[in-house]
């Protein structure tokens, strides 16, 4: 997740669920994040849900120039607390 090998603007969608919380450090998870703001396709939308650290996302994907809308918390019939960031690529 920190460094794949797919080329800029590739995917029109990504998601990642309850995943970017286990990199070990925040240099890892900041580069994780970043890495899909990079392969995100113009007007491309990544999902990414999680407990815990979508703060720390939110920060990367609006450094990175990309919209970001938060939903949740979501506490009944969801794993406890979980968050989604629906993380949008502007258009050029």
């Amino acid at each position: 997740a920190r460094a794949v090998s797919f080329a800029n603007d590739t995917f029109d969608v990504i998601l990642s669920n309850l995943c970017l919380h286990n990199i070990p450090n925040r240099e890892g998870r900041d580069r994780a994040c970043s890495e899909i703001a990079r392969v995100l396709k113009k007007s491309g939308v990544a999902l990414i849900s999680d407990f815990q650290k979508t703060e720390e996302y939110t920060e990367v994907f609006l450094k990175e120039g990309l919209l970001v809308e938060k939903l949740g918390p979501y506490w009944k019939n969801t794993f406890l607390g979980l968050t989604i960031l629906r993380v949008t690529k502007r258009e050029a």
